[in-house]
């Protein structure tokens, strides 16, 4: 079970990464038009993506490290 919780917390710190570079490719590309409005709501909901994506991977740390301490 341990190693199960080891590779699940893994697959988040990918998924992280992963959203991470999503991330930086969508608020690129949303400079690319003129519309100011479409611009400022789309780049906070990407950020709030974003950072519920980076408190995920802190749990998962957290986890994994509990894990690793008590095995």
């Amino acid at each position: 079970m341990d190693k199960s919780l080891i590779e699940h917390c893994r697959k988040i710190s990918d998924i992280e990464h992963t959203i991470d570079e999503l991330y930086r490719d969508a608020v690129g590309r949303l400079f690319e038009t003129n519309d100011a409005v479409n611009i400022i709501k789309l780049k906070d909901i990407y950020e709030a993506i974003e950072t519920a994506s980076d408190r995920c991977l802190d749990v998962a740390d957290v986890i994994e490290d509990i894990v690793l301490k008590y095995t």
